[in-house]
């Protein structure tokens, strides 16, 4: 036997769906990159953009090879505000942690996060009008299947910012390079990871400076959420530093090519944390460049 729904009751549960849906999406972002015991670069609402433990600061954007960074803030829910980054990758483009542009679990109960504004060429978060900042909106494009599941390691975890105008490139605003679909880097080898926030384990409190330092690529045992060639894990290079607690879509670079994007690991910052392998997410990349461009 069949039942009738009024269009009153039915209303209402599509309403009270996508409250659930609403809810289930904040918790997701907050706990972003949480799985288990492995928490590392979390999303969390208010928190700041993926750090780098025992980092040195940036002193010139464009003689370090930083251009490209971009700090992203972003609306998850009216009022209320969190932080990521990414990287430049052309005038219109930026390319950051998919759980940076929405949330939820799997493709249908997905909830897109709002208002993104992108600022180049800074060096340090406190202060304005820096000789070659510039901040421009933009729409988040996140990968069309992600999240691809519930929770935080997912291996499609990436996307894209389409920046509302064209951006003008100086000496400390420029694109960095995308990777071949066919790139590899060797295990162990170093790359190096930059971005604002806590310098030190355990710390609560971001730094003011863009810090930059350097990890090693680790084979696949040494990050046990890695379940994909998606994804790439980095060790604490041999200076000690690491990425820690913060927002993701931080470059970790090597070669002068943007090869991953932070995306989890583990909230205590002492051991592998996870990235989006580039490479394998370049040609939708180019695909969608190249029509919106």
């Amino acid at each position: 036997m069949g039942f009738i729904i009024s269009g009153r009751r039915l209303g209402r549960a599509i309403i009270s769906l996508a409250l659930v849906t609403y809810l289930l999406a904040c918790q997701t972002g907050t706990e972003a990159q949480t799985e288990g015991s492995t928490s590392a670069l979390t999303a969390k609402n208010g928190d700041v953009e993926p750090v780098v433990i025992n980092g040195s600061p940036v002193v010139s954007r464009s003689q370090q090879g930083f251009a490209h960074l971009a700090r992203i803030v972003y609306q998850t829910f009216p009022g209320s505000y969190s932080q990521c980054t990414g990287s430049l990758i052309s005038t219109r483009f930026v390319v950051t942690a998919g759980h940076c542009l929405s949330a939820g679990f799997l493709v249908l109960f997905r909830y897109k996060y709002t208002k993104h504004t992108v600022t180049l060429g800074d060096l340090v978060d406190s202060k304005t009008g820096e000789t070659n900042e510039v901040t421009i909106s933009g729409k988040g494009i996140p990968y069309p299947l992600y999240p691809a599941g519930i929770g935080a390691n997912d291996p499609t975890d990436i996307g894209l910012i389409f920046l509302n105008s064209e951006v003008t490139l100086n000496a400390d605003i420029q694109p960095i390079n995308l990777p071949p679909s066919d790139y590899t880097v060797p295990i162990d080898s170093t790359c190096t990871v930059a971005g604002w926030g806590v310098s030190e384990e355990g710390g609560s409190t971001p730094s003011d400076t863009l810090l930059f330092g350097y990890v090693k690529l680790a084979d696949s045992t040494a990050c046990g959420a890695k379940k994909d060639s998606k994804q790439m894990c980095f060790n604490r290079g041999t200076t000690n530093q690491n990425s820690c607690s913060g927002d993701s879509g931080g470059p970790i670079t090597y070669n002068n090519y943007l090869i991953a994007t932070v995306s989890f690991g583990r909230a205590d910052c002492t051991s592998a944390a996870g990235a989006i392998r580039v490479s394998a997410y370049v040609d939708w990349i180019n695909s969608v460049t190249k029509l919106l461009g």
